[in-house]
């Protein structure tokens, strides 16, 4: 019995110590698990960073090239290079809405850097200057764009950054330079602080100039401060990508990433709270903790709530699946069921939706005059919220554009009808235009939608629609830019959403515009097949096993054929002939406005040889269908446009003169009764349509649902040189 009365003591007394030693290497064990577990979720957050600003700076590079594009299409016209100081100025003056974009204006100088002309003008700072101006000198180095830091806009000027392309000769001489400048300071209505809204990079991203000076923030008074000492600045600056967790009295505990932004002087940085980034995982920190305090002593009670937790991640998982569910029926209820099927047009629409249920959304609407109304659109965010702000912007836009007929108007007042609904943080990107569907006019407006490509067959020539607005529900009391068209036979119109050009590959590099531009211009020919074409390109470059991170929203748009040309033209072929544009403008409805018509149409023909008297006859006629269309069919209302178009073939010359009026048929020409008008029985006016008829070898007068169009036909060899005939 003393024996074993003995043993059991000592048993009693050695598990104990036994059970401590267990309990110490349960506990390292837990403190070790719980360290790794935040190094490697420190480590991730900080890559996911790091990626993020290298990405959004590559995507800021892209929308800076887009707005240097406005300056190089200017300096490549014939006013600006010829170096003539009057016709610079003058052509600055009508490029105005084009430049409007840069809020701190543009200015021209000569080849020795002396500032030439401005716009808006700006004669304090004429004469000076400014050849010692950092992006001049890079010019003049070869630069076919340059970006600056933060400068001033003149003596005493405001603070600005600029953009600055070179103005060459046609044989590569320099001959000076196009400077446009942003304002820095409140972001409203600069086109450069729209760019990067577009961007959706977040309210925690801000940019900085090479000499580390912040030029963009969301918190606008933080705009101009000194950031040259910042390590990460530096870093950047000096073409670093990286990210770091950084703890100060500023920034308490953040993590900072930042990138240069290729092809500009600026570095891109990010900071984002520390205890947001990681608010994801908080829950599986907290099982961390609990397994440290207390799953040693209670491994039932451990089990117990890891059962709990996997129960509420199976539920929120099943209520999620539900809201996508929901979200996708609401999309796919409203979106379209079939395209339209119109007379001499080809249409077709695509939509795709991610995992995630996105905003996407395009629509048709059939006006009572027969004209075609074509929307698209994506709402930020995902899942029900999107889907309904979806479903409440479509609806919105179809019941105004009901009551209003201009594009620009109907995205404003649906931005109005929006901003006092939407909830924060969310907006909708949205292109609305209006097709008429007889003559090929198309007038659009574009409220921060990726902007249209439009692709001509036979040159692989790729050009975008572009027409500048803020989303929809961001910005009260925002003016749409309202911009018109002609679609001609065989061009194909390509409307898409971010879906396609933001997707990512394996190596995540991103799909982009300019492979779509590329894609374009190498099937312009094949537009009913294009959407298919699109996405296989776009499979080809994701892979297989791609991971869908927006919808793909498409619709193209092809004009097959004219309605209304060839009404007469049959004794010259004319179907046949392959068109080319030589000047599109509009012009008011103002008196006078005949003799600048025919001033831009004589400089459209300048290089097509065509004989003295070809050319003085076709004077005539364009001044006296201009005056029609602005006395007769516009009423002499300056509010309203004649539209003209300048084309051209290997046997004919066409100007297309179209009006906006409306009124009984069009009669045709009549010879004039001379004597009983001299004696004074009838108006001396009515030559018009007799006189244009025998100024030209064709004249096709077209009743459309949307105005008149007089077709000009002139043979360039071979037409009669007699202006009337005996």
């Amino acid at each position: 019995m003393p024996d074993k009365s003995h043993r059991g003591h000592l048993q009693a007394r050695i598990l104990p110590w036994l059970f401590v030693p267990a309990v110490l290497i349960l506990v390292a064990a837990a403190v070790i698990t719980f360290v790794a577990y935040e190094r490697s979720l420190e480590a991730e957050a900080i890559d996911h960073e790091r990626e993020r600003a290298y990405l959004s700076a590559n995507r800021l590079t892209e929308e800076m090239a887009k707005l240097a594009d406005v300056l190089t299409s200017l300096a490549r016209t014939e006013a600006i290079y010829h170096n003539h100081p009057v016709g610079q100025r003058s052509a600055l003056r009508d490029a105005r809405r084009r430049l409007a974009i840069f809020d701190g204006g543009v200015v021209l100088l000569d080849n020795l850097g002396t500032v030439v002309g401005t716009q808006p003008e700006r004669s304090e700072i004429l004469a000076e200057d400014w050849s010692d101006r950092p992006y001049f000198r890079q010019l003049l180095s070869g630069q076919t764009a340059a970006f600056s830091n933060t400068m001033g806009d003149g003596r005493g000027g405001r603070s600005v950054i600029v953009i600055a392309v070179p103005i060459t000769s046609p044989q590569g001489e320099f001959l000076g330079a196009l400077a446009g400048m942003f304002r820095l300071g409140e972001p409203t209505i600069s086109a450069f602080y729209a760019s990067l809204v577009r961007l959706r990079i977040g309210e925690d991203a801000y940019l900085v100039d090479g000499s580390g000076r912040v030029i963009y923030h969301p918190e606008p008074d933080r705009i101009g401060q000194d950031l040259s000492a910042d390590p990460v600045v530096e870093a950047a600056l000096a073409g670093q990508v990286g990210a770091s967790r950084i703890s100060n009295p500023r920034l308490k505990d953040a993590v900072v990433a930042a990138a240069p932004v290729p092809g500009t002087p600026w570095a891109l940085l990010t900071e984002r709270d520390w205890s947001a980034l990681i608010s994801p995982s908080r829950g599986y920190q907290r099982f961390l903790l609990l397994l440290l305090a207390v799953g040693i002593i209670l491994p039932g009670a451990w089990f117990g709530l890891l059962a709990r937790q996997r129960r509420a991640e199976a539920v929120e998982r099943a209520h999620l699946e539900h809201q996508l569910q929901v979200a996708r029926l609401i999309q796919q209820t409203l979106l379209p069921k079939e395209t339209p099927s119109l007379p001499g047009w080809q249409m077709s629409g695509h939509y795709q939706p991610a995992h995630a249920v996105g905003g996407d959304f395009y629509d048709f609407l059939h006006f009572e005059d027969g004209r075609l109304g074509l929307i698209i659109g994506d709402v930020t965010d995902k899942g029900v919220p999107a889907a309904l702000l979806m479903a409440t912007t479509r609806s919105l836009l179809r019941t105004v554009a009901q009551g209003v007929h201009s594009p620009g108007q109907v995205l404003q007042q649906v931005n109005e009808l929006l901003g006092t609904e939407i909830p924060p943080k969310m907006f909708v990107t949205c292109l609305y235009a209006i097709l008429d569907t007889t003559t090929g006019r198309m007038q659009y407006a574009n409220a921060g939608h990726n902007l249209p490509y439009r692709s001509r067959p036979g040159n692989g020539q790729v050009t975008e629609l572009r027409a500048s607005g803020m989303p929809l529900g961001l910005m009260p009391d925002m003016i749409y830019e309202e911009k018109e068209t002609i679609i001609t036979p065989g061009e194909c119109i390509v409307f898409y959403s971010d879906g396609l050009v933001e997707a990512h590959n394996p190596q995540r590099e991103m799909f982009g515009n300019p492979r779509l531009q590329s894609l374009l211009g190498n099937c312009a020919g094949e537009c009913p097949e294009l959407i298919q074409r699109l996405l296989v390109e776009l499979e080809t470059f994701t892979g297989r096993g791609w991971q869908q991170e927006d919808d793909v929203t498409l619709v193209t748009l092809q004009r097959t054929e004219s309605q209304d040309l060839g009404s007469t033209a049959g004794a010259t072929n004319l179907e046949e002939t392959d068109w080319r544009t030589l000047a599109h403008f509009s012009l008011p409805s103002e008196p006078g406005n005949e003799r600048q018509a025919i001033r831009q149409v004589v400089e459209a023909i300048r290089d097509l040889g065509l004989p003295a008297s070809h050319i003085e006859r076709l004077k005539t006629a364009v001044g006296e269908a201009t005056m029609n269309a602005i006395e007769h069919g516009n009423k002499g209302q300056p509010d309203l446009q004649v539209d003209v178009q300048v084309l051209a073939s290997e046997v004919a010359l066409m100007v297309r003169i179209s009006d906006q009026g409306s009124g009984p048929p069009v009669r045709p020409p009549q010879k004039p009764n001379l004597e009983a008008k001299i004696s004074g029985r009838q108006s001396p006016r009515g030559w018009g349509l007799f006189l244009i008829e025998n100024m030209v070898d064709e004249m096709n007068a077209v009743q459309g649902k949307a105005g008149y169009t007089v077709e000009l036909i002139l043979l360039r060899k071979g037409g009669e040189d007699d202006i009337l005939p005996a």
